[in-house]
């Protein structure tokens, strides 16, 4: 296990790099700290195969994952904070890499220490070059004490489904418990003996929204026979992303 951007993952990084140039790569390094490792082909003229993914992992991930889809590719993107467990967004630096999120939006991004994206690529030496180019994440409570009713929480949701309608009515759910919640025990005086109210309110925030997209349904094919040619049990379902 190991967060983006800690000395466990400039580790991780140290190796990639090192097993890459090792093989004939040539190894570059983009502002947010992505890494692409590229092995000529006998057509430089031809657009590269390209596979990318991550080194991060989330606080409980093992071993292979993200690993095995950076050591499988022909020309290899490894991409900052891909789980975004350290840093919210999610897919922060593949999507500054995209265009979706600007370079200034990613590095400014900051942990629940409030160490910046930008100071921690500094240090574990990866700011590279500039080119243009439903699950809760977690809960943080204020002031985070034994006993004490904290008068602040911040929490960050993950939202998924099969497409945008689904999406849409979880977004509503979310949004109307919050209001729900906060009427309920926005006045306690109505609960208490105290004369003094005591209002809450929420402020919800959509940081990114990544529209579903559809596996190709071959792959997703060839993936049901070799779970079953293997002996692997596996489950029918959706093939959105």
């Amino acid at each position: 296990m190991h967060l983006a951007l800690t000395e466990l993952d400039r580790e991780a990084r140290d190796q990639f790099v090192a097993w890459a140039k090792e093989i004939g790569c040539t190894v570059r390094v983009d502002a947010v700290g992505n890494i692409f490792a590229r092995r000529a082909g006998l057509r430089g003229d031809l657009p590269p195969v390209m596979a990318g993914t991550h080194l991060d992992t989330q606080p409980t991930g093992g071993r292979f994952a993200g690993n095995c889809g950076v050591l499988a590719g022909l020309e290899v993107a490894m991409w900052t904070n891909e789980e975004g467990s350290r840093f919210v967004p999610v897919m922060m630096c593949s999507g500054a890499f995209a265009g979706v999120f600007t370079l200034e939006h990613a590095l400014a991004q900051r942990d629940r220490d409030c160490a910046s994206a930008h100071d921690a690529l500094a240090a574990v030496g990866y700011a590279g070059e500039h080119r243009k180019p439903h699950a809760v994440g977690c809960l943080e409570v204020h002031p985070n004490s034994r006993n004490i009713i904290p008068g602040r929480a911040k929490i960050s949701v993950d939202l998924r489904g099969a497409d945008d309608a689904s999406l849409t009515a979880m977004d509503h759910a979310l949004r109307a418990v919050c209001v729900q919640a906060a009427g309920k025990w926005g006045n306690t005086a109505a609960h208490s003996t105290s004369s003094v109210e005591n209002p809450i309110t929420s402020d919800i925030q959509q940081l990114v929204y990544f529209p579903p997209q559809p596996f190709a349904a071959q792959w997703v094919a060839d993936v049901r026979r070799c779970a079953q040619r293997l002996g692997v049990s596996s489950k029918a379902g959706s093939v959105r992303s």
